[in-house]
Protein backbone atom coordinates (compact mmCIF):
# COMPACT_ATOMS: atom_id res chain seq x y z
CA UNK A 1 0.00 0.00 0.00
CA UNK A 2 1.36 3.44 -0.87
CA UNK A 3 0.54 6.78 0.66
CA UNK A 4 -1.41 9.20 -1.45
CA UNK A 5 -0.88 12.96 -1.24
CA UNK A 6 -4.22 13.26 0.54
CA UNK A 7 -2.81 11.24 3.46
CA UNK A 8 -0.16 13.88 4.26
CA UNK A 9 -0.58 17.15 6.10
CA UNK A 10 -0.25 20.43 4.23
CA UNK A 11 3.13 22.19 4.40
CA UNK A 12 3.62 24.42 7.43
CA UNK A 13 4.48 28.09 7.04
CA UNK A 14 6.67 28.64 10.07
CA UNK A 15 6.34 32.41 9.74
CA UNK A 16 2.67 32.02 10.69
CA UNK A 17 3.40 30.03 13.85
CA UNK A 18 3.57 32.08 17.01
CA UNK A 19 6.50 31.49 19.29
CA UNK A 20 5.74 30.75 22.90
CA UNK A 21 7.93 32.11 25.66
CA UNK A 22 10.03 29.28 27.02
CA UNK A 23 9.38 28.56 30.66
CA UNK A 24 11.74 26.68 32.88
CA UNK A 25 10.58 23.11 33.42
CA UNK A 26 12.99 22.68 36.34
CA UNK A 27 11.86 22.48 39.96
CA UNK A 28 13.11 25.10 42.46
CA UNK A 29 15.85 26.00 43.13
CA UNK A 30 17.01 25.14 39.58
CA UNK A 31 14.13 26.86 37.77
CA UNK A 32 15.80 30.15 36.80
CA UNK A 33 17.89 28.78 33.91
CA UNK A 34 15.82 30.07 31.01
CA UNK A 35 16.16 33.61 29.68
CA UNK A 36 12.72 35.27 29.91
CA UNK A 37 12.91 36.30 26.23
CA UNK A 38 13.76 32.85 24.85
CA UNK A 39 11.14 31.75 22.30
CA UNK A 40 10.20 28.26 21.16
CA UNK A 41 8.12 26.94 18.27
CA UNK A 42 7.22 23.28 18.87
CA UNK A 43 6.45 22.26 15.31
CA UNK A 44 7.19 18.52 15.24
CA UNK A 45 3.74 17.43 16.33
CA UNK A 46 1.93 19.77 13.94
CA UNK A 47 2.29 17.54 10.86
CA UNK A 48 1.36 14.51 13.00
CA UNK A 49 4.88 13.18 13.60
CA UNK A 50 5.15 10.64 16.41
CA UNK A 51 8.72 9.26 16.20
CA UNK A 52 10.64 12.49 16.75
CA UNK A 53 10.09 16.07 17.84
CA UNK A 54 11.18 19.30 16.14
CA UNK A 55 11.54 22.64 17.87
CA UNK A 56 12.72 26.02 16.61
CA UNK A 57 14.34 28.00 19.41
CA UNK A 58 15.40 31.64 19.42
CA UNK A 59 17.87 32.58 22.14
CA UNK A 60 18.40 36.25 22.92
CA UNK A 61 21.90 37.49 23.76
CA UNK A 62 23.07 35.96 27.08
CA UNK A 63 20.37 33.25 26.85
CA UNK A 64 20.99 29.55 27.37
CA UNK A 65 18.90 26.65 26.12
CA UNK A 66 18.91 24.58 29.28
CA UNK A 67 21.14 23.40 32.06
CA UNK A 68 23.93 21.09 30.95
CA UNK A 69 22.29 17.67 30.45
CA UNK A 70 22.53 14.33 28.66
CA UNK A 71 19.87 11.89 27.49
CA UNK A 72 19.87 8.17 28.22
CA UNK A 73 17.55 7.24 25.32
CA UNK A 74 17.15 10.21 22.95
CA UNK A 75 19.59 11.31 20.31
CA UNK A 76 19.53 15.08 19.83
CA UNK A 77 20.37 17.01 16.64
CA UNK A 78 20.87 20.79 16.50
CA UNK A 79 21.14 22.97 13.37
CA UNK A 80 21.87 26.70 13.66
CA UNK A 81 19.64 28.66 11.30
CA UNK A 82 20.66 32.21 12.16
CA UNK A 83 23.23 33.76 14.45
CA UNK A 84 25.91 32.07 16.52
CA UNK A 85 25.66 29.95 19.64
CA UNK A 86 28.22 28.30 21.88
CA UNK A 87 28.10 24.62 22.82
CA UNK A 88 29.08 24.02 26.45
CA UNK A 89 30.21 20.50 27.43
CA UNK A 90 32.64 19.01 29.95
CA UNK A 91 35.43 19.75 27.45
CA UNK A 92 34.64 23.47 27.48
CA UNK A 93 33.04 25.89 25.02
CA UNK A 94 32.86 25.59 21.23
CA UNK A 95 31.55 28.44 18.99
CA UNK A 96 28.85 27.21 16.65
CA UNK A 97 27.84 29.55 13.76
CA UNK A 98 24.81 29.44 11.47
CA UNK A 99 24.83 26.71 8.86
CA UNK A 100 26.50 24.25 11.22
CA UNK A 101 24.96 21.25 12.96
CA UNK A 102 25.88 18.96 15.82
CA UNK A 103 24.51 15.74 17.25
CA UNK A 104 24.45 14.51 20.82
CA UNK A 105 24.24 10.72 21.04
CA UNK A 106 22.03 9.02 23.60
CA UNK A 107 23.83 7.48 26.55
CA UNK A 108 26.94 9.67 26.36
CA UNK A 109 27.39 10.99 29.89
CA UNK A 110 28.75 14.38 28.82
CA UNK A 111 26.13 17.03 29.44
CA UNK A 112 25.61 19.77 26.87
CA UNK A 113 23.82 23.09 26.65
CA UNK A 114 23.69 25.93 24.16
CA UNK A 115 24.40 29.57 25.02
CA UNK A 116 24.14 32.75 23.01
CA UNK A 117 27.25 34.75 23.82
CA UNK A 118 26.79 37.10 20.85
CA UNK A 119 25.10 40.50 20.69
CA UNK A 120 22.28 39.28 18.39
CA UNK A 121 19.50 36.69 18.74
CA UNK A 122 20.31 33.17 17.50
CA UNK A 123 17.79 30.70 16.08
CA UNK A 124 18.34 26.95 15.89
CA UNK A 125 16.36 23.80 15.17
CA UNK A 126 16.39 20.87 17.61
CA UNK A 127 15.32 17.38 16.55
CA UNK A 128 14.89 14.72 19.25
CA UNK A 129 13.46 11.24 19.52
CA UNK A 130 10.31 10.41 21.48
CA UNK A 131 10.46 10.82 25.26
CA UNK A 132 9.30 7.27 25.97
CA UNK A 133 11.41 5.68 28.69
CA UNK A 134 13.72 8.71 28.76
CA UNK A 135 15.99 9.68 31.63
CA UNK A 136 17.72 13.06 31.48
CA UNK A 137 20.60 13.73 33.87
CA UNK A 138 21.77 17.28 34.59
CA UNK A 139 25.55 17.34 34.87
CA UNK A 140 25.98 20.34 37.17
CA UNK A 141 22.94 19.80 39.42
CA UNK A 142 21.47 17.15 41.69
CA UNK A 143 18.67 16.75 39.18
CA UNK A 144 17.28 13.93 37.03
CA UNK A 145 14.14 13.86 34.88
CA UNK A 146 12.75 10.32 34.86
CA UNK A 147 10.11 9.77 32.19
CA UNK A 148 10.10 5.96 32.29
CA UNK A 149 6.75 5.46 34.00
CA UNK A 150 3.43 7.32 33.89
CA UNK A 151 4.95 10.72 33.18
CA UNK A 152 7.93 12.91 33.92
CA UNK A 153 9.16 12.90 37.51
CA UNK A 154 11.82 15.28 38.76
CA UNK A 155 14.10 13.61 41.24
CA UNK A 156 17.46 13.89 42.95
CA UNK A 157 20.29 11.69 41.67
CA UNK A 158 19.62 9.28 44.54
CA UNK A 159 16.08 8.70 43.20
CA UNK A 160 14.19 10.77 45.80
CA UNK A 161 11.49 12.87 44.08
CA UNK A 162 11.52 16.66 44.38
CA UNK A 163 8.91 18.27 46.61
Amino acid sequence: MTDTPSSHKAPIDHLDIKSIPARSPYPPPDNDAFHPDMQCKMVGTMPGLTHFGVNFVTLPPSGKSSERHWHKVQDEFVYVIEGKITIVTAAGETPFPNGHSVGFSAGVEDGHMLENKSDLPATFMVVVGPRKDEVVTFSDHDLVLDDKTSGPVWQHRNGVPYG
